[in-house]
């Protein structure tokens, strides 16, 4: 596997983690900005841990770098447009899971080569997360209903309105 990231100080802490688990002999370490440190193809890369934006302008950047690959991504902030940015280089989503730490919930999400076109509902929302309604998906959509109350926009009202019309849709059957 190849693991970088453009903070030097950041990959020593891989290193250590690595050397911790016994894979340091299986990691080639690369301080690198996004998808330009990939040395050669893979068959799959991870792109977690920032915002929605940063890691749209990865993709971006290093599309020509992508060669088809799966790709795993979670986005701290602005996921409808890493969905968008997916759907724009050609990928679609294939799975989606939502993860919960600290108060806050993550989603990871899964995609492939192959075109697909989703709605700006099925960008907001997530379209498997609409599909497989995962058992915390739920307080997920909750917790989406509190933070984009917060916004003051007229997106987030209609937003809002997909988040609680999605909300007592998934209540509905359970």
């Amino acid at each position: 596997m190849c693991v970088a990231d453009i903070s030097a100080e950041s990959l020593e802490k891989a290193r250590r983690l690595l050397n911790l688990h016994g894979l340091s002999d299986r990691a080639d370490i690369q301080v690198g900005d996004g998808l330009q440190a990939l040395l050669r193809p893979a068959d799959a890369i991870a792109i977690l841990g920032m915002g929605g934006h940063t890691l749209s302008e990865i993709l971006e950047r290093g599309k020509d770098r992508l060669a088809k690959a799966t790709l795993v991504l979670s986005a701290h902030t602005q996921l409808p447009l890493v969905r968008k940015t997916l759907m724009q280089l050609s990928y679609h989503i294939t799975e989606e899971k939502i993860a919960h730490a600290a108060g806050r919930f993550y989603v990871v999400l899964r995609a492939e080569y192959g075109a697909i076109q989703y709605d700006d509902r099925a960008l907001f929302l997530g379209p498997q997360l609409m599909e497989t309604e995962e058992e915390n998906y739920p307080e997920y959509l909750a917790w989406r209903i509190g933070v984009t109350k917060c916004e003051r926009t007229e997106t987030a009202a209609r937003q809002l309105k997909w988040l609680e019309e999605e909300y007592k849709r998934v209540g509905n059957r359970r």
